[in-house]
């Protein structure tokens, strides 16, 4: 099986996931001052149980943190992901701290 590559796209807010060049999945953000609430993430269905959402949510952490950001996960699928791997609980906020 090939690798998928994840990559940011500023512009359309979201992080793209391809595999052998073809889109497979996105993970959908916004911005909300210095923290970046993660809404939505999505893998194709034929493409479902190989570990590509978890490659997905992992690659947008990664760079949440190097961009020296903070995080809401919104998203069930990357809640579930951040409550179970607590190593992300330093750039993890809880959803309350959203603004209205």
């Amino acid at each position: 099986m090939s690798d998928a590559t994840v990559t940011p796209n500023e512009a359309a807010h979201r992080y793209d996931l391809t595999l052998d060049g073809e889109p497979i999945g996105h993970l959908n953000y916004r911005d909300d001052g210095d923290r970046r609430v993660i809404l939505h993430t999505k893998v194709d269905d034929d493409q479902t149980g190989h570990g590509f959402g978890t490659q997905l949510i992992v690659a947008a952490l990664d760079d949440i943190r190097a961009k020296g950001l903070r995080t809401v996960t919104l998203c069930p699928m990357a809640a579930a992901y951040v409550n179970k791997h607590r190593d992300y609980d330093d750039i993890v906020d809880p959803p309350q701290v959203l603004d209205d």
